[in-house]
């Protein structure tokens, strides 16, 4: 994979920032809103590109990790051994946000959200952000005993862009609360 395969991984998130999240509609498995001309084509590309870094990141996440990080084999050995730990803890996040999904979508299932369920949902979502920041902040300092904070700093980096890749897939996916 490329550097230029992340160019408009980038642009996506930039046309968030403007354009706002999608639309329920779109969520709900609708065209795209179009933004003006050629924007079809665009939105091609994009859903092309974004399939091509998920299958990438499907098939080797540590191998892209790996390559932009240019690690020693000394550096290698310590970062893998903090990583796999990090995975582990980022794995039940990544349970718990599977159960909130799957709770969701029962929820949905059966039309409109009340008001506990939606508190329920929002607080759980609000808990699982807050565990994740604190989890990756817990972790720098592991990751600082073994590599440089340049390194660090890119690791963290790479991880914004897999994170962000999962989380627009969920919310191409994910309807909207009604």
């Amino acid at each position: 994979m490329t550097k230029a395969i992340w160019i408009p991984f980038i642009a996506i998130g930039l046309s968030v920032l403007f354009w706002g999240a999608p639309s329920s509609s779109w969520s709900q498995g609708k065209a795209a809103p179009s933004f003006g001309i050629g924007s079809a084509r665009r939105q091609e590309q994009v859903d092309a590109t974004m399939k091509a870094l998920r299958v990438d990141l499907k098939r080797d996440t540590r191998g892209v990790i790996s390559k932009y990080l240019n690690l020693t084999p000394h550096e290698a050995k310590g970062f893998w051994g903090v990583y796999d730990d990090y995975e582990k803890d980022m794995d039940q996040l990544d349970d718990r946000t599977r159960k909130l999904i799957a709770d969701y979508a029962e929820a949905y299932k059966e039309g409109e959200l009340s008001q506990l369920k939606a508190e329920q949902l929002l607080s759980e979502t609000v808990d699982v952000d807050r565990s994740r920041d604190s989890l990756r902040q817990a972790y720098v300092g592991k990751f600082l005993k073994v590599v440089s904070v340049k390194t660090v700093a890119r690791f963290y980096q790479l991880e914004n862009k897999i994170h962000a890749i999962e989380m627009y897939d969920l919310a191409v996916n994910i309807p909207l609360v009604r």
